[in-house]
């Protein structure tokens, strides 16, 4: 199933809101995303081969934000993130990980797809072959976590 525009911005603005410090409710998703400086690839990842809509994501947060994304996106298994040792357990099947960078965890998971890390510095993921070597997508909060 591939998301729709409005489910995608949707899914884009809880993943930002995620990491993100206090956002006005006053503001858009659209102006959320373009804040954000949020640009659409060249390719879309849906595009590139061995694409397929994720099955199961990892996700470091709330259990009421999980709970949330969850209720909104029922196709998709997701899966509030333990501790280290639980997390190798949780990722070995995961297609994403959302909020932490882990090159042990990385290593163990074999479906892995993309990572998104809620910080701008991410020189730690590149200890992980599978970030260094591109086969899995990284993407950080460098526009939410410094000035314009």
């Amino acid at each position: 199933m591939i998301m729709s525009d409005s489910r995608t911005k949707i899914f884009i603005a809880l993943l930002v809101l995620v990491f993100a410090h206090q956002v006005s409710a006053e503001v858009s998703i659209d102006e959320l995303i373009e804040e954000a400086r949020v640009r659409e690839g060249a390719i879309a990842i849906r595009d590139f081969d061995g694409w397929r809509p994720p099955q199961k994501i990892v996700i470091r947060g709330a259990e009421d934000f999980v709970a949330a994304l969850q209720a909104e996106f029922p196709e998709v298994q997701l899966v509030r993130a333990g501790v280290a040792d639980e997390r190798l357990q949780q990722v070995t099947d995961a297609d994403a990980i959302v909020g932490f960078c882990d090159a042990d965890a990385i290593t163990a998971a074999t479906h892995l797809v993309w990572v998104q890390v809620g910080s701008a510095g991410v020189e730690r993921c590149f200890e992980a072959g599978a970030i260094a070597s591109g086969d899995v997508m990284l993407t950080n909060m460098q526009m939410m976590s410094s000035p314009a």
